[in-house]
């Protein structure tokens, strides 16, 4: 069975998701580019400092969410709290995640 984040924001090939765990939230950070030779889409895990900038932004916009679901004891409720994808820019919609 495929597990799907309980919330996720992208920005310029950077992606946060946030996973139900079993002591509480797990949080992925991931970068993403497409290959400008094959055309593939890859993932670094070299992170420039605009990437940090961006970084930041989609962390503070993650443990925002957090705040808003942080009573919930039981992780299986995080949906109906509200789960949901957050695109902070147009750029990223062609993304494989």
């Amino acid at each position: 069975m495929s597990r799907k984040p309980i919330y996720n924001a992208r920005s310029k090939g950077i992606d946060i998701a946030v996973w139900e765990g079993n002591t509480g939230p797990q949080f992925t950070i991931r970068k993403s580019y497409k290959d400008k030779q094959t055309g593939e889409w890859k993932e670094s895990k070299t992170l420039f400092s605009n990437d940090l900038e961006i970084l930041k932004e989609l962390i503070t916009e993650a443990l925002s969410w957090g705040k808003n679901v942080e009573n919930i004891e039981e992780p299986a409720h995080y949906a109906a709290a509200g789960a949901t994808t957050v695109n902070l820019d147009d750029e990223d919609l062609d993304l494989p995640f």
